[in-house]
């Protein structure tokens, strides 16, 4: 499992924002994203660091989202038009 938090500047964020086609967060997505952040927590090293404390995934009217899939595991993009942030969840596939 990987979590990041990119920050962009406008003018790149902006070709981002552009180039993927999101989707509004649904009930299910809020539902795998926090999933996500539970078992993420379980792992000493993540509760020691508090990196979802410090970079919580903002579920607001601005949060869109897509998710790729593949054999090898999936990733889901958040994107934050208002913080020009992406917040990416990467799980193996079991």
């Amino acid at each position: 499992m990987t979590y990041t938090v990119i920050s962009y500047k406008e003018k790149r964020f902006k070709g981002i924002e552009q180039s993927i086609e999101w989707k509004p967060i649904s009930k299910k997505t809020q539902k795998d994203i926090k999933e996500f952040e539970r078992v993420a927590n379980s792992f000493p090293n993540v509760k020691k660091d508090n990196y979802f404390k410090l970079h919580p995934v903002p579920f607001n009217d601005d949060l869109k989202y897509n998710i790729w899939k593949s054999r090898e595991g999936h990733i889901t993009v958040l994107i934050n038009s208002k913080k020009q942030n992406l917040y990416i969840l990467e799980t193996a596939a079991d």
